[in-house]
């Protein structure tokens, strides 16, 4: 089982899919989000994805060893259940 809990991905927000059901999941995202993610509230998507811990490159080009958001299962990938916004 992974360490990772649930956290912010610059605009997502994702929750283990392999400790918490769907519906705790929701829980989780509104109690530690107010249901927003950003400055916005509105309708939100989810989705399933994978939380990896790696080494990787942020947009601004710098390195960062820390959890990332994924879409492609890899060798010590976390299913997560992740949520985005798709309207305001």
């Amino acid at each position: 089982m992974s360490k990772f809990d649930s956290g912010d991905f610059e605009g997502y927000f994702a929750v283990n899919a392999e400790k918490y059901t769907k519906e705790e999941a929701i829980e989780i995202f509104e109690a530690e989000t107010d249901g927003k993610i950003g400055d916005s509230k509105g309708y939100f998507a989810i989705e399933n994805a994978y939380a990896r811990h790696r080494a990787g490159v942020t947009e601004d080009n710098e390195p960062r060893v820390c959890w990332w958001l994924e879409y492609q299962k890899h060798k010590r990938s976390c299913p997560v259940w992740e949520f985005r916004r798709i309207t305001e």
